[in-house]
């Protein structure tokens, strides 16, 4: 039995995580997932175009549902827009920026789950990113509480009471260290299953509670990470908050129950662990699902996949709804709505009149509700503090997408050794032809020009690879590369101004830098064939060389209010919708300027902006 470490009417067990009892019941839920696991890489190969699309579909369920877990009232539909672009109407611009922050850490997560390690500082970066979209939030992004904020209910008479006793903020410093730590020796161990250590971490971080808004969010988010790094790479493409979201009640009770009861025996969270593992299960099961009906789709009508597509995302509409989104007759779509009822690709609910339909086999989760009663109404109540002129700047960055797999890699920061930042223009739709002698003549043309230094690395129909050396051994200040599709890219070291506690490069020079390649590159590309691109940026703040990159510097321009001291902050990366080759201008790097600005903590930065030209 673990000793107890008593702090107060807060406890924490030493060591915090410990391998519980294996259960009959827990035994098969880790067969059934691991069966699931040796089947995924067949199906990823049979269905690569469905999966593109499920991932948008699963990003805006996830971030849907885990916003309105913690009380936020947003629709798919809404979500959807947000992540588009649109904004909700002002008075509800908080649950949009709960929307947009979340949508930032899963696409973070999803790109670049590898590179990012389960640390302290990267669990207070990843807080920082949630949070970046909200200025009420600005105060404390990053940081772990100062204030207490235990789970307080409120019981129907009107009491509050204290559910839940969570961690000091004196506990929080001392506790969470140990936790991250321990989780990574664990993770390293053959004695710890995978699934058992992410939900024994998820009920500590819950317990400790280390921030004063975001946990939940926080610890969702943190576990589809964790899944990632240990090869559960079909995570993406099916929503885990959507399992929690449809099942509440149990989340919250089980929680509860094993928080309490862990406290006095570390190994005593079988409720919490039974209830993860068949979340689990029901996101491999709605994921299933969702790809036999696709596999099912392919024999159906336009109007068909139509409807299939919008029920989607919708949830669920009534036949009128449907022939409105749709733009096809009623008539037409009540026949085909029999047709896909019949097939049991649809189901419905309610009497004729006040039908609604919705997608079959994932309207209500797989797992299995035990136990479940009526909870109180939980919120955790905390002071917020409502900082002057907090107005959001409206100037929003362009929604991601889904690109072609060169495109991709391409557009994602990569750990170097430098201070990197890179410019990727790609063709939409990307190809895949070899790249032809035409195309390396151009492209060596235009290398020469920019980088006078560069030389040849490869040459080849699969790519045109070259770089020039820089002053450190092994590493170079410049790298061109042009893959199919066609996919351009450029890389170049920067050299950051040196701070105590890190560097900081010049935004002046970066935007310069962009905007140059950026006038040279359109030339390349219409010569490439290229008649619709997408563009991404990206600045690698982490050089593995050298400090890492805690802000930015302004020269001669107006500097605009940071919102938070210097500190180093995760990658940062942009991309742009699809647009017209001819249409490139320097107000295409506007919403990449504000984005970047933002990823620092900054605000107020309209004459920032217009002082850059853009």
């Amino acid at each position: 039995m673990a000793k107890m470490i008593d702090r107060g009417s807060f406890r924490a067990p030493d060591p915090i995580l410990a391998m519980p009892a294996l259960t009959l019941e827990v035994t098969r839920l880790l067969e059934d997932l691991a069966m699931f696991r040796g089947n995924w890489d067949r199906l990823k190969r049979t269905q690569p175009e469905q999966l593109k699309r499920l991932r948008r579909i699963a990003t805006v369920e996830s971030v849907a549902a885990s916003t309105r877990i913690e009380g936020a009232e947003v629709t798919n539909e809404e979500v959807a827009s947000i992540l588009d672009g649109l904004a909700l109407e002002p008075m509800r611009s908080r649950d949009a920026s709960e929307v947009r922050g979340y949508s930032d850490l899963l696409t973070l997560i999803y790109d670049q789950s590898t590179g990012l390690p389960i640390t302290e500082n990267y669990v207070r970066q990843m807080h920082k990113v949630l949070l970046q979209h909200s200025e009420v939030e600005a105060h404390h992004r990053g940081e772990y509480k100062r204030l207490a904020n235990d789970v307080i209910a409120t019981t129907p008479d009107g009491r509050r009471v204290t559910m839940l006793k969570t961690a000091s903020p004196f506990e929080t410093a001392v506790l969470m260290p140990r936790l991250v730590d321990e989780y990574a020796t664990a993770s390293l161990s053959r004695d710890w299953h995978p699934l058992i250590l992410i939900a024994d971490f998820v009920l500590w971080f819950l317990s400790i509670h280390p921030f004063l808004e975001g946990n939940g969010r926080l610890s969702r988010a943190m576990a589809t990470l964790m899944l990632l790094k240990a090869g559960y790479e079909y995570v993406p493409f099916a929503s885990l908050e959507k399992v929690v979201e449809d099942n509440k009640s149990e989340y919250y009770a089980t929680l509860q129950r094993s928080q309490i009861a862990a406290r006095d025996d570390a190994r005593d969270y079988q409720p919490w662990l039974v209830f993860f593992l068949q979340a689990l299960r029901a996101q491999q099961q709605n994921l299933l699902a969702v790809l036999n009906r696709d596999r099912e789709a392919q024999s159906l009508t336009t109007d068909q996949r139509k409807l299939l597509d919008t029920l989607q995302r919708a949830g669920s509409a009534s036949a009128s709804q449907l022939a409105s989104e749709v733009g096809r007759p009623s008539r037409t779509i009540r026949y085909n709505l029999a047709v896909l009822v019949e097939r049991k690709l649809v189901e419905f609910e309610g009497q004729r009149r006040g039908r609604r339909y919705r997608l079959a086999e994932t309207a209500n989760s797989p797992v299995a509700i035990r136990n479940a009663r009526p909870e109180p109404v939980i919120s955790v109540e905390t002071p917020v503090v409502q900082t002057e002129d907090s107005a959001v700047d409206r100037t929003e960055a362009g929604p991601l997408q889904e690109s072609g797999s060169n495109f991709t890699r391409q557009a994602n920061p990569r750990a170097n050794s430098l201070l990197y930042a890179s410019f990727v223009l790609g063709a939409v739709p990307e190809g895949n032809a070899p790249l032809t002698d035409h195309d390396l003549d151009v492209i060596e043309d235009d290398f020469r020009r920019l980088e006078p230094e560069a030389t040849a690395v490869r040459a080849t129909p699969e790519v045109s690879w070259w770089h020039a050396a820089s002053a450190q051994p092994g590493t170079d200040s410049w790298q061109g590369w042009l893959l199919p599709g066609p996919v351009l890219s450029v890389m170049r070291a920067f050299h950051g101004t040196r701070r105590t506690d890190g560097q900081a490069i010049s935004l002046p020079d970066l935007i310069d830098w962009w905007r140059e390649v950026m006038r040279s590159q359109q030339v390349v590309m219409q010569s490439l064939g290229a008649v619709r691109v997408e563009l991404g940026l990206w600045l690698q703040t982490y050089p593995s060389g050298q400090p890492n990159v805690i802000d930015l510097t302004f020269e001669n321009l107006p500097t605009p209010t940071q919102g938070a001291p210097p500190s180093a902050v995760p990658p940062w990366s942009y991309r742009t919708r699809a647009f017209d080759l001819e249409d490139v201008s320097p107000s295409i790097l506007r919403p990449a300027a504000v984005s970047l600005l933002r990823h620092f903590s900054y605000r107020h930065l309209e004459p920032t902006v217009r002082s850059l030209g853009l």
